[in-house]
């Protein structure tokens, strides 16, 4: 089943059974409050990586993260919640029937990257990396984290090929 789809007016639609739609609605409100103010270390570092990676440069590094950390934070945090407000009348965790989100055209991209920044904080939090597995067996404490990972990549994923079919041809002047 295909989630995202533009509907014949170009609107942008995502259709989720409303139980998932309120899991997104709270994936979205929580990490809203994570990405506003992160904690040190691994989880700060994937959200918020060093533009200067050169440790003779933490001047530089001060200097840069002074000018675009606030910024970037807002606008991370502005896209959380609005993926909550957008999905929060969808979001009745009794029900599995498909309900479709509509998505402005000017959140689209805040779409892909909320989205992004979620499966950044639950991948930190299983220690994923490129050789992780995150298939984890019932019985591994992990494995409702593990498939919440999975089906946020795959929501991304569908968002980015439904986005890709507006871009013009390779090659083609715009």
């Amino acid at each position: 089943m295909r989630v995202w789809r533009r509907a014949k007016d170009g609107t942008l639609l995502l259709r989720l059974r409303a139980n998932e739609a309120f899991a997104l609605q709270r994936i979205a409100t929580d990490l809203a409050s994570i990405v506003a103010s992160p904690p040190d270390g691994d989880l700060a570092d994937r959200l918020y990586p060093r533009a200067y990676l050169d440790p003779t440069e933490d001047t530089a590094e001060l200097e840069f993260q002074s000018l675009v950390h606030e910024d970037l934070s807002s606008t991370r945090v502005e896209a959380l919640q609005r993926i909550a407000i957008g999905v929060h009348g969808a979001a009745d965790p009794d029900s599995d029937e498909p309900v479709d989100i509509a998505v402005a055209a000017e959140d689209e991209i805040g779409w892909v990257s909320a989205l992004n920044d979620a499966r950044l904080v639950i991948g930190t939090t299983l220690g994923v990396d490129e050789e992780s597995d995150t298939v984890y067996r019932p019985d591994d404490p992990r494995y409702e984290m593990g498939l919440l990972y999975q089906w946020l990549g795959w929501v991304q994923d569908e968002l980015v090929e439904v986005l890709m079919e507006n871009l013009p041809p390779e090659g083609s002047a715009s």
